[in-house]
């Protein structure tokens, strides 16, 4: 791993970059110091950017929140969202009619243009689908997802983070970390979105560049950090992100370490110039 003040010297080096949303350009409420001149920079430089996120509304949707704080269209080539690929999996082949939805307040959009019924009661469900969480306790989940199991329902889980950005923001659990609690009670999963393969088959080959070429950016080591070096990408860690109580601003490597799962080749504390 090698220490870097900023992603300058990783603009000499790649030509492609895969970046995640919240914990690297943004927090949910506003975009990071440095963040918006950073992605200027590069593409004053030529270098393709794709965003690549684990929000589990559509692309469209995270288009419309990167423009409204701050991160013009014409900063990045494509966003692809976890969302996105499990729409496109649900629109192609859903395991069943009529899901029971596990979702935060005003996060459907997922279901328009899909051939679905939701299901107000497990007892009533093909399936579960979890597109977030708002109970800060996921025990308060359990009835429903103890039914599931009983029921041998399957959950597609469209945003597969274990935590997410709170309105004051702290962290909080998200979805993935419910996907995690049914499948420990024995219940059956699919995950869409990183670390996963297929996400970034569709990033890279909008990206357009060879993966040597490459580098992905982001600040969590399960997903973004796995992810990329699952499929052979160049990755880089901030660590001012999602471990940032874990490790602060200039963590040692016996620090990255603890946290589990491959190691990046690049350490910066933020997604700055």
């Amino acid at each position: 791993m090698q220490r870097l003040p900023g992603i300058a010297p990783l603009a000499e080096r790649y030509e492609g970059f895969l970046l995640d949303q919240w914990g690297v350009l943004h927090d949910g409420r506003a975009a990071y110091p440095g963040a918006v001149e950073a992605l200027r920079r590069l593409r004053a430089l030529g270098k393709r950017v794709v965003v690549i996120s684990n929000s589990g509304r559509r692309s469209a949707a995270n288009v419309a929140t990167m423009e409204q704080l701050g991160f013009g269209r014409e900063l990045w080539d494509d966003l692809v969202s976890a969302g996105e690929d499990a729409w496109r999996s649900l629109k192609m082949k859903p395991p069943g009619r009529r899901p029971h939805v596990i979702d935060k307040a005003g996060e459907r959009g997922l279901l328009v243009g899909l051939n679905l019924v939701p299901a107000a009661d497990v007892g009533n469900a093909d399936f579960l689908l979890t597109l977030g969480v708002d109970e800060p306790d996921l025990a308060a989940y359990d009835r429903r997802l103890e039914e599931a199991l009983r029921r041998d329902l399957l959950m597609v889980c469209a945003n597969p983070d274990h935590w997410r950005y709170a309105a004051d923001g702290t962290l909080l659990p998200a979805s993935g970390a419910l996907a995690d609690r049914y499948e420990a009670m024995g219940g059956r999963v699919v995950r869409h979105g990183k670390p996963y393969a297929p996400i970034y088959e569709t990033c890279l080959a909008s990206l357009g560049v060879l993966k040597e070429r490459a580098v992905a950016i982001g600040d969590s080591m399960p997903h973004d950090i796995a992810g990329a070096k699952g499929v052979d990408v160049a990755a880089a860690l901030v660590t001012l992100g999602v471990h940032a109580g874990e490790l602060g601003a200039a963590p040692d490597e016996d620090a990255i370490r603890r946290l589990g799962g491959p190691l990046p080749d690049w350490v910066l504390p933020r997604f700055v110039w």
